[in-house]
């Protein structure tokens, strides 16, 4: 009997610890040339148990809290044996409120990924010290996945996860490799204006529109889908209003890559007011001009669509994962 009881302590007690992320790593190699195809299988499984394994905040998780994330790397050029160019597409999931419906939380390509690698070599990573690139880029979109995450959940929740991305890219400011400084080619475009952005005051309204768009909108579709489709509007004002202050910014174009689809689908409903859907349509227009005649259907008065006016109408039971346990 006690014997059965210290097991039941220490499984509580490894659960209590249990890790943050829920990640799927995936590497492609479309140009391989020369490198043994199995260095890369060994990659992926190492930073698969990487990205699963580490503990990224003091914080205590439980199964179903996990954050799910896929990261997609693909090796576009072979420098050397042990140096490679990548690109990678990274998203990462949130559960909506009483439902089995998840939304996209955040979705990114970056097409500078670059690292050296050796099959075998140890997977390294110092919080205090800039070890190598793959391990510091890796950690970088863990604390930027989980900041968003927090800031889903509570107003600027993610900060502290923010504020660790942000200490990675001040290590690597130092080093060769691109992606890291504000002056490269004249972008605004890599890690460094990624953080840069979220941590900066004038983006605020953005901030806080992440959690209404989610506590506030989402959450509450199932229980009532004007309720929610108001609150997720309200989001898009603020976003509207940060990207007046902030014209043409990274972190505005992270909300509408990962938020278009869903969008779309939110408000091209019968069900929805044409005043809605105008207004809509207008702010996403003016955040993201290259993709906004994705949204001229939400301009006709009479909508061809049918369906549930929530993201996915399937109930589950359970309740919203609560970030920040103890």
């Amino acid at each position: 009997m006690r014997y059965a009881i210290l097991v039941l302590l220490s499984f509580m007690s490894l659960n209590s610890v249990a890790q943050e992320l829920l990640c799927n790593v995936k590497l492609a190699t479309p140009k391989l040339n020369t490198t043994d195809p199995a260095v890369f299988q060994t990659l992926q499984s190492d930073l698969t148990d990487f990205m699963n394994s580490r503990q990224w905040t003091n914080k205590s998780y439980g199964q179903n809290e996990k954050i799910e994330c896929t990261f997609n790397i693909t090796i576009v050029e072979e420098v050397s044996s042990t140096s490679f160019k990548a690109e990678v597409q990274i998203q990462a999931t949130r559960p909506v409120y009483n439902s089995n419906y998840k939304t996209m939380l955040f979705q990114h390509q970056d097409k500078e990924f670059e690292f050296e690698y050796t099959q075998f070599q140890p997977i390294e990573y110092d919080n205090n010290a800039f070890v190598n690139n793959l391990t510091s880029m890796m950690a970088f979109y863990a604390y930027m996945i989980i900041g968003y995450d927090y800031d889903s959940f509570s107003k600027e929740g993610g900060t502290p996860h923010f504020r660790k991305a942000e200490a990675i890219v001040n290590r690597a400011q130092a080093e060769a490799f691109s992606g890291w400084k504000p002056n490269e080619n004249n972008k605004r475009r890599n890690r460094y204006w990624m953080v840069a952005n979220v941590l900066n005051p004038r983006f605020k309204g953005l901030r806080e529109a992440y959690y209404s768009y989610h506590l506030q909108g989402l959450d509450r579709m199932f229980e009532n889908a004007d309720e929610g489709r108001n609150s997720i509007l309200l989001a898009l004002k603020g976003l509207e209003q940060a990207h007046r202050d902030n014209p043409n910014t990274m972190a505005i174009k992270v909300f509408s890559i990962s938020k278009t689809d869903e969008i779309l689908n939110i408000f091209n409903e019968q069900s929805v007011a044409q005043a809605q859907k105008s207004e809509v349509r207008r702010i996403m227009k003016m955040v993201d001009p290259a993709n906004g005649m994705r949204f001229e259907p939400l301009n006709q008065s009479v909508n061809r669509t049918t369906g549930s006016s929530r993201p996915n109408a399937n109930p589950r039971s359970g309740s919203i994962p609560k970030k920040g346990k103890e």
